[in-house]
C-alpha cells in the first residue's frame, strides 16, 4: 500500500506531470490489490513543432480498464498537443502495444478535426492494448499534412 501511494506522490510532485484515476476516495484491502495490478504509469512524449519548442515528457496514471479513447483524451488534456497559426497540424498517435518495444500507430489526430480517427479498435482497454509491456505514447508531428491523406496512408 505504501509504495503505490509514494509512487503517487513522487510523480505529483514532478513538474508538468498529471496525474489520472479512477478512484475518488482512499482505497481500500482488495481495490488497493487490484490497483497495483490494473494501474500503470504511462510514458508521453511528442515531436517539437519548431525549433525553440521543448516539448516535455509527461507521465500518466491509467486505470487497466480505461479505453484508448479515454487515453488519448487524458494524454491531450491541457494543450499538450499545440495548435499552430493556420488550424491544420495533424499528429500520429503512436503507443508500444503489441509488440516487443517498437512503436505502431494508434490514431490519427488532427487540429481541424473534433475527434481522433483511430487505425485500432478505440474500446480495446488499456490492458487489452498494453499486455505485460511498460505504456507509452508518442505523438508524430506531421506538420500541416491533409489529415485524412496520413489516415489512408497508415490504415
Amino acid at each position: 500500500m505504501g509504495r503505490l501511494y509514494r509512487l503517487r506522490s513522487v510523480l505529483m510532485s514532478l513538474p508538468g506531470i498529471g496525474l489520472f484515476s479512477t478512484f475518488r476516495r482512499r482505497p481500500r484491502g482488495s481495490e488497493i490489490e487490484r490497483m497495483q495490478w490494473n494501474e500503470r504509469v504511462l510514458q508521453i512524449d511528442r515531436d517539437d513543432v519548431h525549433a525553440s519548442d521543448d516539448a516535455p515528457s509527461r507521465l500518466v496514471v491509467l486505470h487497466g480498464a480505461m479505453t484508448m479513447v479515454e487515453v488519448l483524451e487524458h494524454a491531450t488534456a491541457g494543450g499538450y498537443l499545440p495548435q499552430i497559426s493556420g488550424g491544420r497540424a495533424t499528429w500520429v498517435a503512436e503507443t508500444n502495444g503489441g509488440s516487443m518495444g517498437a512503436l505502431m500507430p494508434i490514431a490519427v489526430l488532427a487540429q481541424q478535426w473534433a475527434e481522433p480517427r483511430f487505425l485500432i479498435a478505440s474500446s480495446a482497454t488499456v490492458s487489452d492494448h498494453f499486455g505485460e509491456v511498460a505504456p507509452r505514447l508518442r505523438f508524430r508531428y506531421r506538420c500541416q499534412v491533409e489529415p485524412s491523406v496520413v489516415l489512408q496512408t497508415l490504415a
